[in-house]
């Protein structure tokens, strides 16, 4: 039978299209970005407007992917009209972009919580600071500034002057912050809302510069390793506690949680119930089947194990160019989108048969078949591979990067996997599972 995917992508998810389209599936893309400009053209066919983009499935054949959280009712919908559809949902916006229902989600089936309060407004949060001494995180309720907002205050003071500092006046969190290591557990879910096998976890660095300074741009570098199946600690004290209430909401697709991890157990942080980026990418270096395989199987055959690689870890690394890290206001998106333009577009992107994997981004292909940055954000690419020993894959990522970078002037972090080197001892020694 012959099928194709329609792909939706609002943010990293473009790299995954291309994969599919390497791996001979007819691919039709849909961002909905109205300056996508030349973004994957070439590489895929991409669908004018989301209606066309519909119109172009065959029912309960075509497979639809969708990268990213805030479509919900849309993704359902398309489910009980008869199709096939992977990610998106009223529960996965539920558990991602409702910051507040997610924790009481979360509570309900009892996974560990940092306490936490929510504000409309930056009073009653100034107010409850001048009474209340602490070190606290602030998370935005805003999908779309998740990351660039979120903030550890060293103290009230601290947090008082960054809140009022911001120009961010929707609903907001506070949550006590809660010292330990900073993991990711994340299970896939079939079309019958089965847990698959096996889990798996990601060390991300999510601040844009080395030393962890400059914008949370979300995920810098991924590393990714894999359980042996459901039964680790990290799943007992997390997901696990939710399996049974995520089948009755017939959860589909791909769950992700964030939490903290001490001596005192697991504390739940955030969702990400989507795709995460880069760390899919990391994860499916790992992949011993066709990315495409893979999601036929989990929707149409209700596959419950993966074939992944395990001993051996996934790793990417983010390939930016000036001026990225640079982001976009509703008042200055025009201006920033003709900066990029201006500086990033057009510039030949240098693909190697080297070992790695190039995971495109910000990217289209030209007639003459080369691949050529699109101006939209400067994420150029994600390099990936995967190796025995992290020492391996780093040196392996590095050399290529220093000896033939893919871009002139590329951006990319010196320092992607040196936190997880210094967590993964302390994550075994906690009782948690990793790759060795």
């Amino acid at each position: 039978m012959s099928r194709k995917f329609l792909f939706h992508s609002r943010f990293g998810g473009v790299g995954l299209a291309k994969k599919l389209v390497d791996e001979g599936y007819e691919v039709i893309l849909f961002t909905p970005e109205k300056n996508d400009g030349l973004r994957y053209e070439g590489i895929c066919e991409k669908a004018e407007t989301i209606e066309k983009w519909e119109k172009s499935a065959v029912k309960g054949t075509d497979i639809f992917i969708f990268d990213s959280v805030g479509l919900g009712e849309y993704s359902d919908e398309l489910r009980s009209k008869g199709h096939l559809v992977w990610g998106g949902g009223k529960t996965q916006d539920l558990l991602e972009v409702d910051r507040i229902g997610a924790i009481s989600f979360m509570q309900s089936c009892g996974v560990k919580v940092p306490p936490t309060w929510a504000f409309k407004n930056k009073k009653d949060a100034t107010d409850f600071l001048q009474e209340f001494e602490g070190k606290y995180v602030f998370k935005a309720c805003d999908d779309d500034l998740a990351s660039s907002t979120t903030h550890i205050g060293e103290n009230s003071a601290e947090m008082t002057s960054y809140i009022n500092g911001l120009e961010y006046d929707g609903k907001f969190i506070l949550q006590s912050f809660i010292s330990g290591i900073e993991l990711s557990t994340e299970v896939w879910f079939n079309g019958n809302s089965d847990p698959v096998s096996p889990s798996n976890h990601t060390i991300e660095t999510k601040r844009c510069w080395s030393g962890d300074v400059g914008v949370n741009t979300g995920s810098q570098s991924s590393l990714q390793w894999a359980h042996k199946g459901l039964d680790s600690k990290a799943i007992t004290e997390g997901l696990g506690k939710c399996f049974a209430r995520l089948k009755e909401m017939k959860y589909v697709g791909c769950l992700d949680i964030n939490a903290i991890i001490n001596e005192g157990g697991l504390y739940f942080i955030e969702n990400t119930a989507r795709h995460g980026y880069g760390a899919v990418y990391a994860l499916l270096q790992l992949l011993g089947m066709k990315y495409g395989d893979l999601i036929i199987g989990l929707l149409v055959d209700g596959m419950k194990e993966m074939q992944i690689a395990r001993n051996k870890y996934g790793m990417t690394i983010r390939v930016s160019k000036y001026p990225y890290p640079l982001e976009p206001t509703k008042k200055t998106a025009k201006a920033v989108r003709q900066i990029f333009g201006s500086l990033t577009l057009g510039e030949r992107i240098d693909i190697r048969d080297n070992g790695a994997t190039y995971w495109l981004l910000d990217s289209y292909k030209d007639d003459d078949g080369k691949f050529y940055t699109a101006g939209i954000d400067g994420i150029i690419l994600e390099l990936g591979t995967s190796a025995p020993t992290i020492k391996a894959g780093e040196k392996f990522l590095y050399d290529i990067l220093k000896r033939t970078p893919p871009v002139g002037d590329a951006q990319y972090r010196i320092d992607s996997f040196e936190r997880a080197k210094k967590n993964i001892p302390v994550i075994k020694a906690l009782g948690y599972e990793t790759a060795t």
